[in-house]
């Protein structure tokens, strides 16, 4: 009786240490199944941050070069120049400059706009005096948002003598920075009619100085 009593309670712990490294094997067992998904999640994320980056670079487009006209760019003709000398009636002519070259876009043809613009980022050669800066950002009146121009000769590609207002324009944006223009307008939509200015045309406009005064030739290119 002794010995199978014995027996009886031997078998009955063998049984509790069968179930108690059962419950350490499937304890044990979660705890990397965890960091198998962990794992797993962050591989996904960071596939789905990549793929999201890509996609954004394939968003931006390419940057689209302008074409300006020739360069480097043909100097003033000698039919301007001589145009020049027999306006300046003996006066002194200084060296002229090249103030921009640009081809012609629908902002400088569209009728309800009437300007010809000149960027300031494109003007190659410096034309105006810091005094004539300092003016152009002027306010006519302190209750007004129009600026102060300039009144100024122009000669137009047909040669003949005409008169344009020079403005500073703001060109506001909803964001960043605003961009800065010099503008021709006033007698523009009348210069473009006379002349056939069309989009796609390309343009320089030269600027000399007559006795200290400015002078503009708008050269249309071939």
């Amino acid at each position: 009786m002794i010995h199978s009593r014995k027996f009886t309670e031997n078998k009955y712990e063998v049984k509790l240490r069968e179930k108690s490294v059962k419950k350490a094997v499937v304890e044990t067992s979660f705890p990397l199944k965890s960091k198998k998904r962990k794992s797993c999640e962050k591989s996904k994320s960071n596939k789905g941050s990549s793929s999201r980056n890509e996609k954004k670079k394939k968003k931006k487009k390419p940057k689209i070069k302008v074409n300006n006209g020739p360069e480097p760019p043909p100097p003033l003709p000698i039919e301007f120049k001589n145009a020049i000398l027999e306006l300046a009636q003996g006066a002194t002519v200084s060296q002229e400059k090249l103030v921009i070259q640009k081809i012609l876009f629908n902002a400088d043809i569209e009728k309800t706009q009437n300007r010809f613009s000149i960027p300031v980022k494109q003007i190659r050669e410096e034309f105006l005096t810091e005094q004539e800066k300092i003016y152009l950002t002027k306010y006519v009146s302190i209750s007004s948002t129009r600026k102060m121009a300039m009144e100024v000769t122009l000669i137009d590609p047909l040669l003949r003598e005409t008169t344009v207002e020079l403005k500073n324009w703001e060109l506001r944006k909803n964001a960043g920075p605003s961009s800065f223009s010099y503008v021709l307008n006033d007698t523009w939509r009348k210069i473009r009619e006379e002349n056939k200015l069309e989009i796609g045309n390309i343009l320089q406009l030269w600027a000399v100085r007559v006795d200290g005064e400015l002078l503009f030739a708008l050269v249309k290119l071939p």
